[in-house]
């Protein structure tokens, strides 16, 4: 009598986890679009003399994110699956605050599309080629650069991922509450705020290539404290690193982006490597590997993510000493940094 209950105990558990992964896989999907659309939308609006000025308009996303993450962690509403009718609020609230700021009448914020005329713009937009077409367009016109940023932003995307799947598993193994985890939340949310809002002056510094090797560096120390951490406390001392090794990457990832896509496919490149290769290939690499190590040990996981960052590392390093020897000046070299 037992072996049928159990038996469709398990069907019944399995039927739900197989409707939220799908849920969860069309969501991701709708979200990278979305992030992509949206990036693209930013910088156009900003125009390239101002495309640093990207962090300060993301820093109001984080914000609003890490509120409502915060909340709750803080409340955690019973049952969990009310978050998925929550996630539409904040996904709205998101798209009108993206709304609000790039409708803003700041001189900073520069229209830079195409004619005014909305009759145009629905001419340029009936010839504008096919997504294959510019797919195809992208793949022939780009150059090394965008080889090696594929494999950067693939690793970076991967260590990224498993910091934020598997840190907040990590809390709960040490014995770490939601009320811990929200508020791990909260810290790295407030280490974002300066990232963002002064991305421009540290990047004017040192420079795209500087910015991936700091927060790289940073990643290299969050993770081999994860991998020797003791008590769920203990995480929250690195937490605040989050500002780098998030908001000060992505907002690089994104400029990057825009500097080497080639001309008229800067939607297309913000799809292929800020959305697909660092949020998606690399999010699927360090979520599913990142799972099998992490049933082996934490320790083994967050050290395999020490070695995904300092191949990188490597490979930036190695693109840089090609491109100085290769009679690449210093003022070539600053041009690949920017």
């Amino acid at each position: 009598l037992h072996y049928p209950l159990r038996r469709q105990r398990q069907m019944c558990i399995r039927d739900r986890l197989s409707a939220a992964l799908g849920a969860i896989v069309v969501g991701e999907l709708l979200r990278g679009a979305c992030g992509a659309m949206l990036d693209v939308a930013c910088l156009r609006k900003l125009g390239p003399e101002h495309r640093l000025e990207y962090g300060r308009v993301r820093l109001w996303i984080s914000l609003m994110w890490g509120l409502g993450a915060s909340m709750i962690g803080v409340v955690h509403p019973y049952p969990l699956s009310i978050i998925f009718l929550l996630s539409p609020v904040f996904s709205v609230a998101l798209l009108m605050a993206y709304h609000l700021t790039l409708s803003s009448s700041s001189p900073v914020i520069q229209h830079a599309s195409g004619p005014a005329s909305g009759v145009h713009r629905q001419e340029d937009i009936a010839r504008r080629p096919s997504y294959a077409a510019r797919l195809q367009n992208f793949v022939l016109q780009s150059d090394w650069r965008v080889a090696e940023l594929t494999l950067v932003f693939l690793l970076l995307g991967s260590a990224r991922r498993s910091f934020e799947t598997f840190v907040y598993l990590l809390l709960a193994d040490l014995g770490g509450r939601t009320q811990l985890m929200g508020l791990a939340t909260l810290i790295q949310v407030i280490s974002e705020l300066p990232a963002y809002f002064y991305f421009q002056h540290i990047s004017k510094h040192m420079g795209s290539r500087g910015v991936l090797y700091l927060s790289a560096s940073c990643y290299l120390v969050r993770a081999m404290w994860y991998a020797n951490v003791k008590s769920a406390w203990g995480i929250l001392l690195v937490e605040p690193l989050h500002g780098i090794t998030f908001a000060l990457l992505l907002s690089s990832v994104v400029t990057i982006t825009a500097d080497a896509s080639p001309e008229g496919l800067q939607g297309t490149a913000q799809g292929v490597l800020a959305r697909g290769v660092f949020d998606g290939a690399g999010g699927i690499l360090g979520s599913a590997v990142g799972g099998i190590l992490y049933d082996k040990s934490p320790a083994i996981l967050f050290h395999s993510v020490a070695v995904l960052v300092l191949t990188a590392c490597m490979i930036m390093g190695a693109s840089d000493v090609v491109l100085a020897t290769r009679g690449g000046s210093k003022s070539a070299l600053l041009r690949q940094q920017l």
